[in-house]
Order: structure tokens, then C-alpha cells, then sequence
């Protein structure tokens, strides 16, 4: 395994997403949520191979109680860097009081649910809350630091503004988004150096698209995805051409771009997790097959590299 720092700690390059565990999720996912032996086992696997970072949230379903339940049985700290998120309700109390106290409140529910006193890193979880709610937030994030009921704060957004809005934000150590192969405007604007330039320890997530790389380009649904076409046939030439599978050539972009700290893997069984493990550290890509990369989705439409648009309803 490939560790980085944060903040002094060494971080495996691989985070373990957890939102399988809790709830059925990805478009390539027929299997659905993994029952809880199979959840343990996918949480057994990460961690004999190496994997120190797990990442959660109340939202995930079950998977914060999963989780939890697997940390109990074990005999000592099994994974140093546990991350989950808070959401911001716009629509109840947003004073500074009531937002502290929704903050508050999540945070009481997810230890409960993990089983620690303390939590490792806790994340907002949309761009709102940093963009509408940051200042009402600081307060209420520097007393529980202070407390020791949280050990490091940071945000997890979906866009590159709500990423440049927490430059020169030291209380925002740790920011999470979304970045891969299909993301030009977040590769071509160098948002992952800028953000370690700052001190900010980057995990990204969607690396994969929600699984939609592996996708047989002919079994894609009519609508938005169906523009994914294209691009996706072009992933496959590249994958043939040089002999690299597509989920290692979509790793490696991401791993290797500067300021990057760790990358979120979800795994539906413990296999997965292993082929996981064996990318995180596998090929390292050339420059001139970095460059046919980002050439090769230059173009990509920003709604087809959006997951979280592709079901939206039109308004």
C-alpha cells in the first residue's frame, strides 16, 4: 500500500467508501447492498490489505452501524482515519444556535452509531454548507476541536467553486470532491495542487463515475448517459492500445495528479476489494498517455462527468 501524510498521519492511497454497505448504489452495481457478512468481510479485506481510511455518513443507510459494529469486534484501532459528514437542514433553524446544534446533534448520532468518543475527520456534505453556512459553522467547528469530540474538520462538495471558497480556510483541513478522467474543468484548473498548496489534505471521490467506465457503451440508457457513448469507446481503444485495464488507467490519472492525498473505492464483495488494493499501487502512467487522456476527454460534456445531474428532474 501507498501511504501519504495528513497532518502527520500516514493515510493509505486508497480510502474505502462505504455507502455500498448501507445502501444500494451505482449505476453497475446489480448486486446491490452486501448482507453483513458480506459487509465484514469487504471491512476485513481492506484492512488486511493495508487500508487505513474509511469514509461514511449518517446518510449511508446502515453503514456508519456496520461499521461500527466491525470496529467493536476488533482488538485495537483498526482504521486510524474514520471519516463521516453532517448535512446542514436549510429549511430549520439556520441561526448560529440552530445550526450548532444540528451539527451537534449528527455528530452525537454518528459516534453513537461508530462506537468511538472522538471522531477522526467530520465533513460537511453538500456545497451549501460551506457556501451558505461556513461562518455560522466556524464557532460551533472550533468547539468541538477544542473538546476533542473531533480531531480534524473539512467539507465534502461537489463543485469547484464550493473547493476555492475553503482556500485560506485553516479550519477546513481536509476537502473531498469529485475528480476523474471526464472532469476537465476540475483537471484543467489544477484544483488538487491548489488545495494541498493550502495545506488541505485532498480525498477525491467518483473516480470510477459511479462505475459508469465500465460500462458496455451499447447498454447505456437512453437520456443523458446515452452521450457517454463516444467517450466511453475511446476508453476502451486506450485500454486495449497500451495494455492497461480501465480501472487502473483511471486510478493512476487521478493517484498521480499533484496534491492528490487519497482516492474513495466502494467494493460490493471482498474480491473487489483486493482488485481495489492491487490498483491503488499498479502502473504509473506516462506523460504522453496522461496527455492522450485528457485530450481523449476534453470535450466531455460537464452534465455526463456530473452524477449527481444524470437523474435530476427537469424543473
Amino acid at each position: 500500500m501507498i501511504f501519504r501524510d495528513f497532518h502527520g498521519m500516514p493515510v493509505s492511497v486508497m480510502t474505502l467508501g462505504t455507502v455500498q454497505l448501507g445502501l444500494d448504489y451505482g449505476i453497475n452495481n446489480p448486486a446491490g447492498r452486501p448482507d453483513a457478512v458480506s459487509a465484514s468481510n469487504i471491512l476485513s479485506e481492506a484492512l488486511s490489505g493495508g487500508v487505513n481510511s474509511l469514509d461514511t455518513s449518517g446518510d449511508y443507510g446502515t453503514s456508519e452501524d456496520i461499521i461500527g459494529k466491525f470496529l467493536s469486534s476488533q482488538a485495537t484501532a483498526a482504521f486510524p482515519l474514520v471519516t463521516t459528514k453532517y448535512e446542514i437542514n436549510p429549511d430549520g433553524d439556520i441561526s448560529v444556535y440552530g445550526v450548532e446544534k444540528q451539527l451537534n446533534d449528527q455528530l452525537e448520532r454518528s459516534l453513537s452509531r461508530l462506537g468511538m468518543s472522538s471522531l477522526p475527520m467530520f465533513l460537511s456534505h453538500n456545497d451549501s454548507d460551506v457556501l451558505m453556512f461556513r461562518e455560522k459553522l466556524r464557532p460551533a467547528i472550533k468547539s468541538l476541536l477544542n473538546t476533542g469530540l473531533i480531531r480534524h474538520a473539512g467539507a465534502s462538495v461537489e463543485s469547484i467553486e464550493a473547493a476555492e471558497s475553503l482556500l485560506g480556510d485553516e479550519l477546513f483541513e481536509s476537502v473531498q470532491l469529485p475528480i476523474n478522467m471526464m472532469s476537465s474543468r476540475a483537471i484543467t484548473s489544477g484544483i488538487s495542487k491548489r488545495l494541498s498548496e493550502d495545506r488541505k489534505a485532498v480525498f477525491v471521490r467518483s473516480v470510477y463515475l459511479q462505475g459508469l467506465f465500465f460500462r458496455d457503451p451499447e447498454t447505456l440508457p437512453v437520456g443523458i448517459l446515452a452521450g457517454a457513448c463516444p467517450y466511453l469507446q475511446a476508453l476502451r481503444n486506450f485500454s486495449e492500445k497500451h495494455g492497461i485495464s480501465i480501472a487502473q488507467t483511471a486510478f493512476s490519472y487521478i493517484r498521480d495528479m499533484e496534491g492528490v492525498t487519497s482516492l474513495l473505492l466502494g467494493a460490493e464483495n471482498p474480491a473487489q476489494v483486493r482488485q481495489n488494493i492491487a490498483v491503488s499501487t499498479g502502473t504509473v502512467l506516462t506523460e504522453s498517455q496522461r496527455a492522450e487522456i485528457t485530450e481523449m476527454f476534453s470535450s466531455v460534456p460537464a452534465i455526463i462527468a456530473s452524477p449527481w445531474l444524470w437523474f435530476r428532474k427537469k424543473q
